[in-house]
Parts: C-alpha cells; sequence; structure tokens
C-alpha cells in the first residue's frame, strides 16, 4: 500500500468517524441531509441540480433527498422570479434549526475523539488539512 493509498483510507476514516457521531442515534437529519442544508443555506437558493453537483449524487436521489427535507419542513421549493420553470431551495427557519444542532452534535463528537491527541498533532493535524484543503479548493 502506498502512501497515498494510506491517506485515502484515512479520509475515509476521517469522514466515517464525522459520519458516526451524527447517526450513533436514530433520529433525523442524516448526514447526507446535513450536507444538503448546509449547502442550500451557504448557496442560497440553489437549484436541484446545484445540490445534486455538490454532493456528487443522481438527479433522481437528489429528488429523493430533498423530498423528504421538504417533507419535514426543513426546505422550501421557490420559483425562481426570472423564470418560473426554473425551481429554487431555501432553507426554513426549522431547516437552519435542525442544522445548527447536527453540526454542534458533529462537533461534541469530534471534540471527544481529537482531545485524545496531544497540543502538537493537533496543531499538526490542523496545518495539514488546511493544506489539504487549499490544493483541493484551488485544483
Amino acid at each position: 500500500m502506498t502512501n497515498i493509498d494510506k491517506l485515502v483510507d484515512l479520509v475515509f476514516t476521517m469522514n466515517r468517524l464525522t459520519k458516526n457521531g451524527l447517526e450513533n442515534e436514530k433520529g433525523f437529519p442524516s448526514y447526507i441531509q446535513l450536507q444538503a442544508l448546509s449547502f442550500i443555506l451557504r448557496q442560497k437558493n440553489p437549484t436541484m441540480k446545484d445540490v445534486a453537483k455538490y454532493l456528487n449524487i443522481t438527479p433522481p436521489s437528489t429528488t429523493f433527498l430533498i423530498n423528504n427535507l421538504i417533507k419535514f419542513n426543513l426546505v422550501k421549493r421557490v420559483y425562481d422570479k426570472n423564470d418560473k420553470r426554473i425551481i429554487r431551495l431555501n432553507i426554513s427557519n426549522k431547516g437552519k434549526k435542525e442544522l445548527q444542532a447536527g453540526f454542534a452534535k458533529s462537533r461534541n463528537h469530534l471534540h471527544k475523539k481529537l482531545s485524545l491527541l496531544s497540543t502538537k498533532e493537533r496543531q499538526d493535524f490542523i496545518s495539514i488539512l488546511k493544506k489539504v484543503s487549499l490544493l483541493i479548493n484551488n485544483k
């Protein structure tokens, strides 16, 4: 196994660690639902296509995901002001509250796990994650 393979495996492990912090208990919303809510909040009225592209899922999967968020009053469909054929998504106040609660739960879970690292290890980890983030975002 190469060093790159090990890094990829560790990225997946970190993703599972984050998910486990949210999905240990049965409840709502799920990890992918929180990702969608976060994207909708940040992008301010994206389309379903925007959400599908961001989450890297198929249009039918996106429809299923968004329909569930709408069913629980976390997201609303809004017709575009300039073109009524375009439907945009808007996060509701309830959706914002669920997103905050989900992030708090995830943050607490990760805090418990990452507090096992020494101060130096945490600083190194932050530095590396920042660098990786810059590399990924600058493509």
